[in-house]
Formats: structure tokens, C-alpha cells, sequence
């Protein structure tokens, strides 16, 4: 049987407002039903607390103060959760999910990353693939967004982000 879901308008405004800029950007349409399966389907990879946090924040219109108090939960720990939650959907597989293709890079020799690009760590392509990120062209894809979507990674701490921004500086200047 299949699971129907209570609020695919709740859910369809939450994928709008988290995937929409991406699925403009890439031309990307779905129904109302389709992105609330899609929510659903990336909030049960998520924590509830930060599931809970999303959802009253986009329900009461963005206002940390109404969520709070319409959802019982103090204001600091709503807005620390939304934060956390809000970053937990930007991660590569959730924008996969979100916007089918959106990582397909249609480009004869794709470039497919290493432990040498990063210093020998092994670590740090573990993680990457482990979201999503497997080539160097889908890793610049990512970070076309903006480089705060380089804090959207999961599994990549600080030394993580060091050694792929010293990784993206040699690229860098072997092209140059």
C-alpha cells in the first residue's frame, strides 16, 4: 500500500523554497504530489528534530517567534535546528534527489577524484563519494552555488575543507 502523505502543499512550498532556485536554474518542473514524495523522501534521511524545525518555520511564514511558539519549541533551539536542517538539504544527494540529473555532467572525459588530489587523504574522497560527489567536474558543480555549499557536504570537517580548496587551487593553476 502505498504511504500518502498529510501535507504535500506544506512539503511542495518547503521543496520550493529549499530546490526551487535550482530547478529554475536548471529548467526542472515537477508536480505539487512529486515534490512533497521528494521531501518525504529526503526528511527520512534527516533528523526529525531538524525535520520539525523546517517545517514550522515554512508553515508560520518564516517568523522564528510564531514557529516557537505554534510548535512548542524554545526559539534558540528552533532557529539552531532550522540552520542545521536548512544545510542538511543542500547536501549533493539530497539536490540529486530534489532535481533528477542535476549533477550529470555531459562531458566526455570526466575527471574522477583521488586521494592524491588531496594530499594522499583518503578521507576526504570517502566523504565526497559518500554524498554524491564522485568527478571533479560534479565537486565544481556543487561549489558553482557558492562556496558556502562547500559547508553542505557531509563527513567534511575543517581539514576536509582545507584540502579541497588546496585540491581546487592546483587545478587551478594547471589550467592556467
Amino acid at each position: 500500500m502505498k504511504k500518502v502523505l498529510k501535507t504535500p502543499t506544506e512539503y511542495s512550498k518547503i521543496y520550493d523554497e529549499i530546490y526551487g532556485p535550482f530547478a529554475e536554474k536548471e529548467k526542472y518542473e515537477v508536480t505539487t504530489e512529486y515534490k512533497g514524495e521528494i521531501i518525504d523522501y529526503i526528511f527520512s534521511d534527516i533528523d526529525f528534530q531538524y525535520t520539525t524545525a523546517l517545517r514550522a518555520f515554512v508553515k508560520y511564514h518564516h517568523d522564528y517567534t510564531i514557529a516557537s511558539k505554534m510548535s512548542k519549541i524554545d526559539k534558540k533551539t528552533l532557529m539552531k535546528n532550522y540552520e542545521i536542517g536548512r544545510k542538511r538539504m543542500f547536501a549533493p544527494k539530497h539536490i540529486a534527489s530534489a532535481i533528477n540529473g542535476y549533477y550529470d555532467i555531459r562531458k566526455k572525459d570526466q575527471y574522477v577524484l583521488t586521494a592524491e588530489d588531496f594530499g594522499g587523504a583518503k578521507y576526504v574522497v570517502t566523504a565526497l563519494n559518500k554524498s554524491g560527489i564522485h568527478t571533479k567536474e560534479q565537486l565544481y558543480k556543487h561549489l558553482s552555488n557558492g562556496w558556502w555549499y562547500l559547508w553542505t557536504i557531509p563527513g567534511v570537517g575543517d581539514g576536509a575543507r582545507q584540502k579541497i580548496l588546496t585540491a581546487i587551487d592546483r587545478w587551478n593553476e594547471r589550467s592556467l
